[in-house]
C-alpha cells in the first residue's frame, strides 16, 4: 500500500516494519517480492507525476494499475497484489 506523508507533496511511503523470532524469519522472507512490488509501484507513480508535471495526488490511478498488471506486478483483481 502506498501512503502519503501529509504536508509533504511528492513523498511516498511504502514498506513493512516487522519483528519476529529468529525461527520465523525464513517464512517472512517470502514477503520480499511483495515489498519490492510496492517499491516499484511507488517509483512508477513518482515517474508518472514527474512526467506529467502533476502532484503525486493527481496521477491517473487506473493508468498506474494498468501498467502494473501489464508488468506482472498486479494480478488484476482489486486489492490483491502478487
Amino acid at each position: 500500500m502506498l501512503e502519503y506523508l501529509h504536508g509533504f507533496d511528492g513523498i511516498l511511503i511504502t514498506g513493512l516494519g516487522v519483528s519476529a523470532h529468529r525461527d520465523a524469519i525464513p517464512v517472512i522472507r517470502i514477503m520480499q517480492a511483495d515489498i519490492q512490488n510496492q517499491g516499484y509501484a511507488a517509483g512508477v507513480a513518482a515517474a508518472m507525476a514527474a512526467k506529467s508535471g502533476q502532484s503525486i495526488h493527481q496521477i491517473h490511478i487506473k493508468a498506474l494499475h494498468k501498467h502494473l498488471v501489464e508488468k506482472g506486478n498486479r494480478n488484476g483483481h482489486k486489492g490483491h497484489w502478487i
